[in-house]
């Protein structure tokens, strides 16, 4: 994570995704079965999340709670994502009560 500012850009946070291995597994596999013809009937289900392997979107998230417990005084003006990470609720509900806190 990084706060920019009118003169100077600063590295404040980081943290390092790693997808659910599980997951990641069942995909590949849904993948293979459903290039083979098989029907979803017939594949088995979607595994649930381990909360070990948070989402892209909650590692932002948390990036952005941490950083405004530790730097209350600083005023957050705008979120920049890559592909916004495919989440549109991580920029509207989540921000205004960051801001709320305050």
């Amino acid at each position: 994570m990084l706060l920019v500012t009118s003169s100077i850009t600063v590295p404040v946070g980081f943290f390092f995704y790693m997808p659910d291995p599980a997951l990641k597994q069942w995909d590949k596999e849904d993948k293979r079965l459903k290039k083979s013809g098989i029907a979803k009937k017939d594949r088995p289900i979607k595994p649930e999340r381990d909360s070990a392997y948070p989402t892209k979107t909650e590692i932002a998230l948390g990036l952005l709670k941490e950083f405004k417990v530790a730097h209350s005084l600083i005023k957050i003006k705008g979120v920049l994502a890559d592909a916004l990470y495919g989440e549109k609720p991580l920029w509207t509900k989540p921000l205004k009560n960051l801001e709320a806190r305050r």
